[in-house]
């Protein structure tokens, strides 16, 4: 369980406090295809939605951390809509986790239980989330639907981008990690909205990779 005081806030002014911070780089309304972030000209890379909410993304956010001096990360779950989360578990899916303890303290705000329901736990229950740094740098998101992570960052190459998570091309991506065919997969327009979006910016890759 995580500690209420950094995470999950029980009140609307604190889960707000925490949007606000996240929202400086994350378009809280939108999603893929669309550009979701709020900000252009950064590099971006490409890796499986399922990192982004397990606890093989904590060398990765602690590496974003330490290169862009941030003092806090902050973490919110935009669907299931924050103000349904509450109605069912009494607090909202927000986090502010110190950027120097983030790996000790990451799996345990993604795998927390609230009322001790773990259906409930972000790692089973969240479709889209937004990670951010207090530096306004970076910022990942994560939608389940498309299965994909995408990480913003206005320094281009890191240690991150070695931390063990596979970061790919963004053609890469869409082939190997988004489904075709089932039934709530991205239509074929999708897709060819996404690339318009995403495919003509600058992205890296693991082992140093760039495009």
């Amino acid at each position: 369980m995580t500690d209420r005081t950094n995470a999950y806030p029980a009140n609307i002014d604190g889960f707000r406090e925490v949007l606000g911070e996240g929202s400086r780089l994350i378009s809280i309304e939108r999603r893929l295809p669309d550009w979701v972030f709020t900000k252009h000209g950064a590099t971006l890379a490409y890796c499986q939605y399922s990192h982004v909410i397990e606890g093989s993304f904590r060398p990765v956010l602690s590496a974003l951390g330490q290169a862009h001096g941030d003092e806090y990360i902050t973490v919110v779950q935009l669907d299931p809509a924050p103000e349904t989360y509450f109605d069912w578990y009494d607090c909202f899916p927000a986090m502010r986790l110190r950027a120097i303890d983030i790996d000790a303290t990451y799996w345990h705000a993604m795998s927390f239980e609230p009322q001790g329901d773990i259906t409930g736990a972000p790692i089973n229950i969240a479709n889209v989330v937004g990670v951010a740094g207090s530096s306004g740098r970076w910022a990942v998101w994560g939608e389940r639907r498309w299965d994909l992570g995408i990480l913003y960052s206005e320094i281009p190459h890191g240690a991150w981008l070695d931390a063990g998570v596979p970061f790919v091309s963004p053609e890469e991506a869409i082939r190997d990690f988004t489904q075709v065919g089932e039934k709530r997969s991205p239509a074929d327009f999708s897709r060819e909205i996404f690339a318009r979006n995403y495919f003509e910016r600058p992205y890296a890759t693991s082992k140093s990779g760039i495009g």
